[in-house]
């Protein structure tokens, strides 16, 4: 009975393995890694890709997330997982946008496949608003706008002048 201590339970409904791994989780510092044993060890799940405590890692990683700002990412190739620094999460976010651009694209391929005459006027509606906002979400993530943000931002952020002038398209 020596071994047993209270555990800080986060408020819903959250399996102790998750309460476990965000304990280890919250307090991470740039850089750090935790190899999928450690992990394991910690909360007594296999915590790597595909196995039981897979997704009690990853609900664990979106609570260090939210609730005390640390960014945790697996590591490609390896056992394990890192605690990412400022310049690691600026080219996280930059791989996502890409990602995002490459899902809009898509979607407005799917879209541009649509026969609108075939559509009642509420189906047309939709149709032209998901067009339209599929298409500022590419114009916003091209690659020339976030060109056109660095020359004008210098290091400090653009108000919202600054963004819409930034996807205006070049003449």
């Amino acid at each position: 009975m020596n071994d047993v201590r209270p555990t800080n339970m986060a408020p819903g409904p959250m399996r102790l393995a998750t309460v476990k791994l965000i304990e280890l989780l919250r307090g991470g510092k740039d850089g750090e890694v935790k190899t999928d044993d450690e992990l394991t060890e910690h909360c007594g799940y296999n915590t790597a890709v595909g196995k039981p405590g897979y997704g009690y890692l990853q609900s664990a990683i979106r609570y260090c997330l939210r609730e005390h700002s640390v960014v945790w990412r697996r590591r490609r190739n390896e056992n394990d997982i890192q605690c990412l620094n400022d310049s690691q999460k600026v080219g996280l976010a930059t791989q996502e946008k890409q990602a995002i651009r490459r899902r809009g694209k898509r979607s407005l391929r799917v879209l541009n496949t649509v026969d609108p005459a075939k559509l009642d006027d509420e189906g047309r509606t939709t149709h032209w608003v998901e067009v339209a906002t599929v298409g500022t979400l590419l114009s916003v993530t091209a690659p020339a706008t976030a060109k056109k943000l660095a020359q004008q931002s210098k290091a400090e952020p653009l108000d919202a002048k600054g963004y819409l002038e930034a996807m205006r398209p070049s003449a």
